[in-house]
């Protein structure tokens, strides 16, 4: 996707460079040389998503667990983080298991979104804010692939959004819910809410804890900065490991081991 990206970009520059400027080197043509290699660069991203419209928009409404529908968004993924100027540190990939689980991360951006549903091969859905349900494009991907909207500061939509989401978990897909309700923007985690963790003890299924760092960092700098994420996948808490636990045990025992491992990023 990468190349095909960069094919697009140099060949729109050449082409409007041709049918715009002269050979002659003056500060004009230069500015305009300028101008239209950002146009290109523009017109590149969204060359490439005219597919994602028309894939999106033909066949079942419903794609769950469709793995070509998930394949066609990862292949995204990998442009995406170059373009960000994304350095991905991943760690930890030998515990994800190979059957469905709950996935439960700390949240600082959209990007680690990302990232989880890159690296993990099964299908994966989301709970995220509905806000970006009504994106353009995303929103009607969003829906497609199973993801399952909660309104901010609900319990109604969040106890829906459990239900639905233990609904998606017993067809197979693999669940991911940011337990924190809100983006942190820093490396500094807010409160996870106990009732979050109910998508996993309700169906009893494996949780996967899955720890986020510095994601939020991403424009620092951009374009001139790289900037270095990373993501850690815990050993995973099997349904024994939390039986006798409630969810506001098991809350802080999940905050207790990502901000362990932050610390860790910290000190490195």
């Amino acid at each position: 996707m990468t190349l095909i990206f960069l094919l697009f970009w140099f060949g729109y520059t050449f082409l409007f460079s041709w049918l715009l400027t002269d050979s002659s080197i003056t500060l004009v043509n230069g500015l305009i040389w300028l101008g239209l290699f950002i146009f290109s660069f523009v017109l590149s991203i969204i060359t490439l998503f005219i597919p994602y419209i028309f894939y999106g928009r033909l066949g079942e409404s419903d794609r769950t667990m469709d793995p070509k529908a998930h394949r066609f968004i990862d292949r995204l993924v990998p442009l995406i983080f170059r373009l960000l100027r994304i350095k991905l540190h991943v760690s930890g990939t030998e515990n994800i298991l190979k059957d469905n689980f709950i996935v439960v991360a700390n949240h600082q951006s959209y990007y680690e979104v990302f990232a989880i549903k890159h690296i993990i091969k099964q299908p994966v859905v989301f709970i995220a804010k509905k806000a970006v349900f009504d994106w353009p494009v995303i929103g009607h991907w969003a829906k497609l692939i199973g993801n399952i909207p909660i309104t901010k500061l609900a319990d109604r939509s969040a106890a829906e959004a459990i239900i639905k989401g233990i609904k998606q978990y017993k067809k197979g897909a693999v669940i991911t819910i940011f337990p924190e309700g809100k983006r942190s923007f820093s490396n500094a985690m807010n409160p996870m809410k106990p009732g979050a963790f109910k998508l996993a003890t309700k169906p009893r299924a494996p949780i996967m804890v899955c720890t986020v760092h510095d994601f939020y960092k991403t424009w620092k700098g951009w374009p001139f900065r790289r900037n270095h994420a990373h993501i850690h996948f815990h050993e995973p808490i099997m349904p024994n490991d939390y039986k006798d636990l409630n969810t506001v045990t098991l809350a802080k025992q999940v905050e207790e081991m990502i901000q362990i491992k932050i610390n860790e990023y910290e000190n490195a």
